[in-house]
C-alpha cells in the first residue's frame, strides 16, 4: 500500500514545476521556502493540525495556500490528499482571475468570509511577505504592503474578543473553554507580533475598538 502525499509533498511538487523562484534581496529561493516559512510562524504562534474539536489543518492550509493562485493544480488535486475543509479554505485565500475587482476587495473579501484558522494563515502570509519587501524593496514598500492588510487585521481583533467572550460565558456554565483559551493565546501572540512588526515599519493605523459582542 503506498503511502498517502503529504500537503508539504503536494506543495513542493507544484511549486517545483510551476512556479518561479521567488528573488529576496538578490538572491533567488525556490518558491517552496514561502509556505515553509508561513507555516513556521503558525508553529511559532502555537498553530498545528488538528487544531480544536473540529480538527482544523491549519499547517495543511498553509503549505497550500498559494497552489490554485500560482500552479496548474486541480481543486480536486488538494481534496484528494487533504479533504474539502482545507480546499475550501484554499479557495478564500486565492486571488483568482476575475474573481475580485482589485486587491483591496480581495482583503476585504477574506476578512469577510475566512474562518479563524484561515486568518491566521492569511496573516502569517501577509507578515512573511512584508519581511520579504522589507529586505528586498525597502521599509515603503513594506509598510505600505502591511498597512494594507488593516482589514484582516482588525477582524482578527474582533475574533479575539469575541473568543474571550465565549470563554467568560463558559465560565459561568461550566461548558469547557480550553478550545477558546488556547485560540486567544494563538491570536494574542500573533497580534504582539503584528503590533511589533507595525511599530517597526513605522506604520500609520491603529486596532480600532472592536464591535460589542453579542452572547
Amino acid at each position: 500500500m503506498s503511502k498517502k502525499m503529504t500537503m508539504e509533498e503536494l506543495a513542493t511538487k507544484y511549486h517545483n514545476r510551476d512556479t518561479e523562484q521567488r528573488v529576496v534581496g538578490g538572491k533567488a529561493i525556490p518558491y517552496i521556502e514561502h509556505p515553509r516559512a508561513v507555516v513556521a510562524r503558525l508553529i511559532s504562534w502555537g498553530c498545528s493540525n488538528d487544531m480544536e474539536k473540529d480538527g482544523w489543518q491549519t499547517l495543511d492550509i498553509a503549505w497550500g495556500h498559494d497552489l490554485l493562485e500560482d500552479t496548474k493544480i486541480t481543486p480536486g488535486e488538494i481534496a484528494a490528499v487533504a479533504g474539502d475543509d482545507v480546499l475550501h479554505s484554499i479557495e478564500v485565500l486565492s486571488n483568482l482571475p476575475g474573481k475580485h475587482a482589485d486587491k483591496a476587495a480581495y482583503i476585504k473579501y477574506v476578512a469577510e468570509h475566512a474562518n479563524t484558522v484561515t486568518l491566521l494563515v492569511k496573516l502569517a502570509d501577509r507578515l512573511c511577505n512584508v519581511e520579504d519587501f522589507l529586505v528586498s524593496e525597502g521599509v515603503e514598500k513594506a509598510r505600505q504592503y502591511f498597512e494594507k492588510a488593516e482589514p484582516i487585521f482588525q477582524r482578527v481583533w474582533e475574533t479575539k474578543k469575541m473568543r474571550e467572550s465565549w470563554i467568560e460565558k463558559d465560565k459561568k456554565t461550566d461548558f469547557s473553554e480550553e478550545d477558546d483559551i488556547d485560540m486567544v493565546f494563538r491570536l494574542s501572540r500573533m497580534i504582539s507580533e503584528v503590533n511589533s512588526i507595525g511599530q517597526r515599519l513605522g506604520a500609520h493605523w491603529k486596532w480600532e475598538k472592536p464591535k460589542e459582542v453579542k452572547d
